[in-house]
């Protein structure tokens, strides 16, 4: 149905109109906070996915723009997933049989791509999800914390704190919105680990901060500010580690991860603060607290580089072996080996490790 050595004319101006915002501001595909949100063509999400880019977009050429009409020319290859309606969609919407008992065949797929459980035996992603694990499990743990113990604070700072907190958060998704989500050019994978690191900083500042509202003050400030970049930036880890055709269920099995390592969190955090534990804490119950999520920020940052250097191992030996396929089926074709696409094949692991790295 889809032909993905030569895109019509319509697919490619539709991706044109989805990735640009207007006619000097262009639009990455790889720097696209919500990657389902204009990433899809067509107008049903539950169809079948068609990939048409089936590789890692982490990996695409950075100079793709037509410097005459100031848009990416996309009619090399395709970086977006679209749905495709089978024959059994259109007979089930046909004859509305979706109004039974049963779900629809749709919805079923979607499970089954999102819920598929195999992925877990993939090391990279092993690693994504106890980074993702320890970055929502501390992430709403400091906000049970801010009016501390009984007569610390006053119910005003502990308000003034909160909105510091807030404008922080504004204020760093902003700056990510500006810097990266507006740029052509790729957030390299180590910026996500050292701005987890940064945050895990300021919390652990605030632990030391709590009795002072003075010092408490920016320094919860600065923890919302990191934290909001981070939410800029935070689909670099799959942009860079997974392929495209991968990114639905990762993204499906990631979802089950953060809901319940916020739920947990949240309970870690309330246990913590009990008055039973005062006299075991040598800080104090709400500075424990800042501590705890501020070891948690530094551990998934450390585990961000660690996927860093997994991934450029990947991607290396995926190029190697496939740079040695191509060279065993032109010794059977031909009795010799083609230089040119073994040229090729170093070029592209070059850009490969030198965009992970």
């Amino acid at each position: 149905m889809i032909s993905s050595t030569q895109p019509s004319k319509s697919v490619v101006n539709s991706l044109n109109r989805l990735y640009e915002e207007d006619r000097h501001q262009i639009l990455d595909v790889r720097n696209l906070t919500n990657l389902f949100k204009n990433g899809l063509i067509g107008s049903r999400p539950m169809y079948r996915d068609d990939v048409l880019f089936d590789g890692n977009v982490a990996f695409l050429e950075p100079n793709l723009k037509n410097i005459r009409t100031n848009r990416i020319n996309y009619s090399g290859y395709l970086m977006s997933m679209t749905r495709i309606c089978s024959v059994a969609d259109v007979k089930e919407e046909t004859h509305n049989t979706w109004r039974c008992l049963r779900l629809p065949i749709a919805m079923n797929r979607v499970f089954q791509s999102m819920l598929h459980m195999p992925i877990w035996l993939n090391n990279e992603f092993i690693l994504t999800v106890i980074s993702e694990t320890l970055i929502h499990t501390a992430c709403f743990a400091p906000f049970m914390s801010i009016k501390g113990p009984v007569g610390q604070k006053q119910s005003a700072e502990a308000v003034i704190t909160l909105i510091a907190g807030c404008c922080g958060l504004f204020a760093g998704r902003g700056l990510g919105y500006w810097l990266h989500e507006k740029s052509r050019k790729a957030v390299p994978l180590y910026h996500v680990g050292l701005t987890l690191m940064a945050n895990g900083l300021s919390l652990l500042m605030c632990a030391m901060a709590t009795s002072d509202f003075a010092k408490m003050l920016p320094y919860f400030g600065l923890f919302g500010f990191f934290f909001g970049y981070y939410k800029s930036i935070q689909n670099v880890v799959l942009y860079s580690v997974f392929p495209v055709r991968k990114l639905n269920n990762v993204c499906g099995q990631l979802s089950l991860v953060r809901a319940v390592s916020s739920f947990t969190g949240i309970l870690i955090a309330a246990y913590i603060q009990r008055p039973e534990n005062e006299a075991r804490s040598a800080l104090g119950n709400s500075e424990d607290v800042y501590v705890y999520a501020g070891l948690l920020m530094l551990a998934a940052g450390v585990c961000v580089i660690v996927l860093m250097q997994s991934a450029r191992i990947a991607a290396t030996s995926s190029t190697v072996n496939s740079r040695q396929s191509v060279r065993r089926e032109n010794q059977n074709t031909f009795g010799r080996v083609n230089d040119d696409v073994g040229d090729r094949n170093r070029n592209d692991e070059q850009n490969a490790n030198d965009y992970i790295v």
